[in-house]
């Protein structure tokens, strides 16, 4: 497994150029690493361990059974501390909450681990650990043991880990009217049909604010083409075609792009994103379009850094690994892999605006559209 990985992504990996990487030492780490794997969850270790050399926010590792979970809640980083922002119906954690211990260990020693783990930036690490609580993952039906703070006590709950729907961290609907007639428009959650049944009222209102903190459901370049004034065929995104092994006469790619027109209507109203280190793929697809609009604000911290169609193969143990297989740019040429698109309103959210039940964010994108 470890020799078929390191092979495809020795020749097909498009970001060796970028990555700060010593690939073929990772081939030597990994073969004396699987020497010593007694297990499949040995060898899925050693395999994630290589992957995440790459800073590949779309590499992953799959084992051929599916036996882990993790805890149904959500968590971020807020003001340096762990933070539960969300948590399953009936769970003993409460939104809040302040995580210091896991499993017996500092929180912030299980972070590490478990973060060594996984590939890509440092924003999308934090997601993938604290948003999607894979610093929590382990069997299915056992039980991991958080220690928090919680109203100046020191608490201990255990919680099983277990497939429930955690609820989404907003207390807003995913497509509705606010303050002065602005729109608030989730693009994790918008079905495309309700998008096109509402986007007359949508072009016409004072502003609009667009979620894309997740990975967008439906909407995607549709959200654009209603913000274009002239059709776009700028080239972004770039195929590799390889004829020869070992990155010898990596030079033939094949430049595309989304080739858009405009739709009308055209949204005439001010515009604001929001954003995180959990953009990723194709929200960085659309903001890459915003970043270059003038008059379009984006809020929140640095995306994921991570665009281009995901490639799987499966290595002899059955394990599917997923890398970024296609090259993607910046529309004006520049490196986005791990760079990520930058918000033009840097802003991060605080413990008692979590407590309180609200998304700073929003009221902040609220307050710059009613301000023009």
């Amino acid at each position: 497994a470890v020799i078929v990985t390191w092979n495809v992504l020795q020749h097909f990996y498009p970001y060796f150029d970028v990555v700060d990487v010593d690939w073929l030492a990772a081939l030597d780490q990994g073969l004396e690493d699987a020497q010593r794997d007694a297990s499949a969850s040995d060898t899925l270790i050693t395999l994630r361990r290589m992957i995440a050399k790459l800073d590949d926010a779309h590499g992953a590792v799959l084992p051929p059974y599916d036996i882990t979970t993790t805890v149904p809640a959500a968590f971020a980083r807020v003001e340096d501390k762990v933070v539960v922002v969300s948590a399953a119906e009936g769970s003993p954690l409460r939104r809040g909450d302040v995580v210091v211990g896991y499993d017996g260990e500092d929180v912030e020693a299980s972070l590490a681990a478990t973060g060594a783990l996984i590939s890509g930036s440092a924003q999308w690490r934090d997601d993938r650990l604290l948003h999607q609580a894979e610093f929590t993952e382990g069997a299915r039906g056992t039980t991991a043991r958080l220690d928090f703070e919680r109203d100046g006590a020191l608490v201990r709950v255990e919680v099983t880990r277990e497939d429930a729907e955690v609820p989404v961290d907003t207390p807003y609907a995913p497509l509705v009217t606010l303050e002065g007639g602005v729109w608030y428009v989730d693009l994790s959650r918008v079905t495309a049909s309700e998008f096109s049944q509402r986007i007359d009222a949508i072009a016409s209102a004072p502003g609009v604010i667009f979620d894309l903190r997740q990975y967008p459901r439906e909407v995607t370049s549709q959200v654009i083409r209603h913000l274009l004034r002239a059709p776009e065929r700028d080239r972004w995104m770039f195929k590799l075609r390889v004829i020869r092994p070992d990155h010898v006469d990596m030079t033939r790619w094949e430049a595309v792009g989304w080739d858009l027109d405009p739709a009308e209507p055209h949204i005439r109203g001010k515009v604001v994103f929001l954003a995180g280190g959990g953009t990723a793929s194709a929200a960085e697809s659309v903001l890459g379009y915003v970043e270059r609009m003038e008059g379009v604000e984006i809020i929140g911290e640095t995306t994921a850094g991570a665009n281009g169609n995901v490639a799987p193969f499966i290595t002899p143990g059955g394990y599917t690994i997923f890398f970024t297989g296609m090259r993607v740019l910046k529309h004006d040429g520049r490196i986005h892999h791990v760079v990520g698109v930058r918000p033009t309103i840097p802003m991060t959210r605080t413990l008692a605006g979590i407590r309180a039940g609200r998304d700073e964010l929003v009221e902040r994108a609220l307050e710059v559209v009613t301000r023009r």
